[in-house]
């Protein structure tokens, strides 16, 4: 099973790419050396590679763990490992709407944010794409 929160990922994606194209034809004065160009041309390729991957977030589900892709890392989690999952915790963007974001709770105590499938709250609910995966992991910890 797989689970993505799309209108975040695009937003994230298009943000990067727009980072991309600013470092990788504006950035530079016309006076700059060859080493500034390429160094800038180096950070519009990672913005890029950012960019992509932040359009790919997602968690999968198998019979085994869950996989989450992120925009930067990959992490994989047994289902043994996982205690539970919390409905999710609010966080605050740029003061002006709530993040939500599912919270994996492990064995260990450890809280791993379910980062590739958070979601903006405007209304400052609990009824948001990131409160409805983290019910369905649930269900799946428990019936797994």
């Amino acid at each position: 099973m797989i689970f993505r929160t799309p209108p975040r990922a695009a937003i994230l994606a298009i943000a990067f790419l727009l980072g991309a194209g600013f470092f990788a034809t504006g950035a530079a004065p016309p006076s700059a050396s060859a080493g500034a160009r390429l160094a800038l041309g180096g950070v519009a390729l990672a913005f890029s590679v950012v960019a992509l991957r932040c359009a790919r977030m997602r968690i999968v589900a198998s019979d085994a763990c869950l996989k989450l892709y992120g925009p930067l890392f990959n992490q994989a989690i047994r289902w043994a490992d996982i205690r539970t999952n919390v409905a999710a915790e609010s966080g605050v963007d740029a003061r002006t709407f709530g993040v939500r974001t599912p919270v994996i709770v492990l064995t260990s105590d450890r809280k791993v944010k379910a980062q590739p499938v958070s979601s903006y709250s405007f209304s400052g609910g609990t009824d948001t794409p990131a409160d409805r995966i983290a019910g369905q992991l649930e269900a799946l910890r428990q019936s797994s």
